[in-house]
């Protein structure tokens, strides 16, 4: 149940996080140059992927920390 909790965590924040880029000009177009033709699928399959990525690793410190609390 927790994996789909943090899909639905990192899908809210990948937009999020795109819509502020996208208020920032200076960082979205080099951005959108370095990526490949379909530059803004890309860019959506990337920033959610990190988010994944970043939701995961809290999870695992979350846990790591709680059983050092716990033992």
């Amino acid at each position: 149940m927790w994996l789909l909790g943090a899909l639905l965590v990192a899908a809210f924040f990948a937009v999020g996080l795109r819509l502020l880029l996208e208020q920032n000009p200076a960082l979205h177009a080099p951005l959108l140059r370095e990526l490949p033709t379909e530059a803004l699928f890309s860019l959506k399959l990337l920033l959610f992927g990190l988010c994944v990525l970043g939701v995961y690793v809290g999870r695992v410190a979350g846990a790591a920390i709680g059983s050092l609390v716990a033992g």
